[in-house]
């Protein structure tokens, strides 16, 4: 039996492709034609933004503290580590930096991991 067969919903194809597209064995989604492909690299990409968004929400600023530094990587969680070198450096009531300075830091993200090499299809996962 096809898995064209199994997995008939919308959300179902798109979760496969882009769990496909983070694969760096597959990641270049031969499979799908162009216009899908780009449709997926979307889709990935908003719910990045999405991750992030939601995750600047839910984190409070740190203290400021002069033994502490802000550039310090260790205070730096998940997707504001990826993001911290796009953060504002001011001192003013901003939490982190705009969804649209977000979306293109990702996207930058994106397209490099897009332009590496994939690893061998015969690679083993766990020595990523």
């Amino acid at each position: 039996v096809s898995l064209c067969y199994r997995y008939r919903t919308e959300a179902e194809k798109n979760l496969l492709d882009k769990t496909t597209f983070l694969d760096p064995r597959v990641k270049s989604l031969k499979h799908l034609s162009l216009t899908e492909r780009e449709i997926i690299h979307d889709l990935v990409l908003d719910e990045c933004v999405a991750m992030c968004s939601q995750q600047q929400t839910e984190v409070t600023p740190p203290v400021r503290n002069n033994a502490v530094s802000d550039s310090d990587p260790s205070n730096n969680h998940g997707l504001a580590s990826l993001l911290s070198m796009y953060a504002e450096d001011d001192d003013s009531e901003s939490t982190g930096t705009s969804e649209s300075d977000i979306r293109r830091a990702i996207s930058l993200e994106i397209n490099l991991y897009k332009a590496t090499p994939g690893a061998k299809i015969t690679s083993c996962p766990l020595a990523w």
